[in-house]
This record gives structure tokens, C-alpha cells and sequence, in this order.
């Protein structure tokens, strides 16, 4: 008979007990998909061009880069030089890269072709330590154009 009355108890701690594992599993899902997110800070919405000696840069990723904060956002360049950053981007100021697409080896299908050289991207816009653009991203809409020069 003992046995009965704690029966009960058992069966209750149990579902208490999932219930907090489950409350736990619930709070850290919704924190996981919101990290990185911060719905409390402005942040602006950045389209723009890229070309070098007035062409089109027809292929790339334009990199910005806080390096007061940390944050970033990229985009692909289209065919016509336009890119759109498709998240928000954090308001404040960036270092502006344009980096050339990364070329991935197939092995295994005969010899490795030669890498494709990108002349209308010059090296110094390649890297967030050696560009010179800079943006500031304000709230709302930012559009930017940069011809590059070597």
C-alpha cells in the first residue's frame, strides 16, 4: 500500500521533470534562431555598384566589415555590377572589400584548370586591412557605387 501512495509523486515528479526539460529545450531553440539577431538596433537596408575603370565588376562578393563591432554582411555581385545585401545591416560605419569568387577544385576530374584572375578587382580592395572604402550604414535605405582604381 505504501508503495501506491507514492506512486503519484513518482509519476508527478516525472512529468515535472520533462516539463522543465522541455521548457529548457523551448527557451534555448527560440534563443538559438534569434542569435545574431538584434531587433533593438537600427539597422539600414544597402544596395549599390561595383566597376572598375567605369566596367561593371560582373563577378565577386562585396565583404563590409565593423571593426568596432564586429558585425557583417555581404552580397554576390550580379552581372551588371549591383548587389544587394538581402539582411539588414547594423547601422554604423564598415570597411568595404570586394573579394573575387573562390574557385573549388574538383579532384579527381583530370588536371586542376588554372586560376581565373580577376584584373578588375585590384589586390588592395581584396582585404578589410588593405581597402580604402569605408560606408557609414544609417537607418533606412543606403545605396553606394565604387569604380575601382588600381
Amino acid at each position: 500500500m505504501q508503495c501506491e501512495s507514492h506512486l503519484p509523486a513518482l509519476f508527478f515528479r516525472k512529468s515535472t521533470d520533462s516539463l522543465a526539460a522541455f521548457v529548457t529545450f523551448i527557451v534555448l531553440a527560440v534563443g538559438l534562431a534569434s542569435c545574431g539577431k538584434t531587433t533593438d538596433t537600427p539597422q539600414g537596408h544597402v544596395t549599390g555598384n561595383v566597376s572598375f575603370k567605369g566596367q561593371p565588376v560582373t563577378e565577386g562578393t562585396v565583404f563590409l566589415l565593423s571593426k568596432t563591432t564586429g558585425h557583417s554582411a555581404s552580397a554576390n555581385l550580379a552581372g551588371d555590377g549591383h548587389f544587394v545585401i538581402k539582411e539588414g545591416v547594423n547601422v554604423g560605419k564598415y570597411t568595404v572589400s570586394i573579394i573575387p569568387p573562390v574557385i573549388e577544385s574538383n579532384p579527381g576530374n583530370g588536371p586542376e584548370p588554372p586560376p581565373k584572375e580577376y584584373p578588375n578587382i585590384p589586390k588592395k580592395y581584396r582585404s578589410d586591412t588593405t581597402s580604402d572604402l569605408f560606408v557609414e550604414v544609417v537607418a533606412g535605405e543606403n545605396e553606394f557605387s565604387w569604380d575601382l582604381k588600381e
